[in-house]
């Protein structure tokens, strides 16, 4: 499971990430819903060990794209805080049936 087995068609998003990010590994998106905006159906996200509070790290879509959003590490090292505003994610009818969101722990 070594995140970088797929650098093609992978983005990664991290605490520490930059408005001028490209995804990559080494420039990760500086918020979920960054890379959610900016990939393509058919692309894996992968979310860094962190806790994710604000604004673009809740009430997230996958805006009908077919996605693979894993936090690496899994729940205990990857935490969605939602600061009491709101939802971590909103899923709907018209998403990708074969989307997967996993490896989360949602406050």
């Amino acid at each position: 499971n070594d995140p970088l087995s797929h650098p093609g068609n992978v983005a990664f998003v991290s605490t520490n990430g930059t408005i001028a990010a490209d995804g990559s590994y080494t420039n990760p998106y500086p918020s979920i819903a960054v890379a959610l905006d900016a990939v393509s159906s058919g692309h894996r996200v992968h979310i860094l060990p962190g806790v994710y509070k604000g604004q673009s790290n809740r009430v997230l879509t996958l805006m009908g794209k077919h996605l693979h959003v894993r936090g690496v590490g899994g729940a205990r090292r990857v935490l969605i805080d939602c600061e009491s505003k709101g939802r971590a994610w909103e899923f709907y009818s018209s998403d990708h049936p074969a989307s997967i969101v996993e490896g989360l722990r949602i406050i």
